[in-house]
């Protein structure tokens, strides 16, 4: 037991570290590079500027990485929508509903479309689950699904190195 405490201190420790050393190095690196074209005077200019860095950072990186979380979100949702679809058509064998099921499948399925590789690969699986009406295994990668909406939520995704290395 006393084995899983330390193990569990570690790792936190290890993950603030690695925030700590992402805020830590571009703070520094905007600090160096913007002494170059006006020295800091004081050790309030230096903090400052330290300061501002950070800011300007997290700011920047809360946009592009609120943009993406929420893309792959809206990605996930679809895909959580068209697998309850699924269920509902083994429930029902409504046709109508398949044929509209099918018809989103093959309009996700397009080239076209931004989705990342599993997305793609999930919408494959569930065509093919549709095709044997599958509802046990339809039912088991819902729950996959529904996990990974969650997972996309989560607060540490807004950090790089904890997004890189997690």
């Amino acid at each position: 037991m006393n084995y899983k405490k330390i193990y569990t201190f570690t790792k936190i420790l290890l993950q603030c570290l690695l925030v700590f050393i992402e805020v830590g190095l571009i703070a520094f690196l905007f600090y160096f590079l913007t002494d170059r074209v006006v020295a800091c005077l004081t050790l309030i200019d230096v903090v400052q500027r330290l300061f501002f860095g950070i800011a300007l950072y997290e700011f920047i990186v809360f946009i592009i990485l609120t943009q993406i979380n929420d893309a792959r979100k809206d990605a996930v949702l679809a895909l959580k929508s068209a697998y309850n679809l699924a269920l509902l058509y083994c429930d029902t064998n409504d046709s109508e509903i398949k044929n509209q099921l099918m018809s989103n499948i093959v309009q996700q399925l397009d080239n076209g479309l931004l989705n990342h590789t599993d997305i793609r690969k999930e919408y494959e699986c569930l065509s093919k689950l549709l095709e044997i009406k599958n509802a046990t295994a339809i039912k088991y990668r819902l729950i996959k699904i529904d996990h990974l909406y969650e997972y996309v939520s989560l607060q540490w995704r807004y950090t790089i190195l904890l997004r890189l290395f997690k």
